[in-house]
């Protein structure tokens, strides 16, 4: 899988900590993804995710 910044996709939360969630993204990658990249609006709590989620 190629990536590019700023494309979308799709992944399977394997950790989350307060500034952000952790996901596996395929091909033996991870990735994370910042609690401020979240929504287009504030987000206090990254909980909005929970492990093994994978509509993130």
């Amino acid at each position: 899988m190629q990536l590019e910044e700023g494309s979308i996709i799709e992944g399977r939360v394997t950790g989350i900590q307060k500034f952000g969630a952790f996901i596996d993204i395929g091909g033996g990658k991870n990735g994370m993804v910042h609690i401020s990249e979240v929504s287009p609006t504030y987000v206090a709590d990254i909980n909005v995710f929970s492990e093994g989620r994978a509509d993130c």
